[in-house]
């Protein structure tokens, strides 16, 4: 009902009871305002708790993917390390049997014992392969 309508009604009645009227009106208003913002305020506090769930969700997801990854590239480092020796140790164990072979030429060694001291070495580095 509008103000001015009402006003038109309330002519004909007492001061004392327009005041009571009119104050009775502004609580029922007051308690209507206040219930529509304590239910604003619990969805903004719902809304905000579903945000947070959904952020710690996706933080966790984060940290997994993150644990994943840096796991992966634990075992590159661990497998190119691997690598890295075999690969040292091949070209340690070539340069040896290079010079083993150059200093049994210069030995002048006979055929079956160049023949014995290169099969040892491909032996020996089979074996460390």
């Amino acid at each position: 009902m509008s103000i001015q309508a009402l006003n038109k009604q309330f002519r004909h009645l007492p001061e004392c009871l327009i005041q009571r009227i009119r104050k009775r009106r502004r609580i029922l208003k007051n308690r209507k305002y206040a219930l529509k913002c304590r239910k604003k305020g619990s969805e903004k506090t719902d809304n905000i708790t579903e945000e947070n769930t959904a952020l710690e969700l996706e933080i966790f997801k984060a940290k997994e993917e993150l644990r994943k990854v840096t796991s992966e590239r634990d075992e590159y480092k661990l497998k190119y390390v691997r690598l890295s020796t075999t690969f040292d140790c091949l070209a340690f164990k070539t340069a040896q049997w290079r010079s083993l072979k150059q200093s049994s030429s210069n030995f002048n060694l006979s055929n079956e014992s160049q023949n014995f001291c290169q099969e040892l070495c491909r032996n020996n580095l089979k074996r460390n392969s």
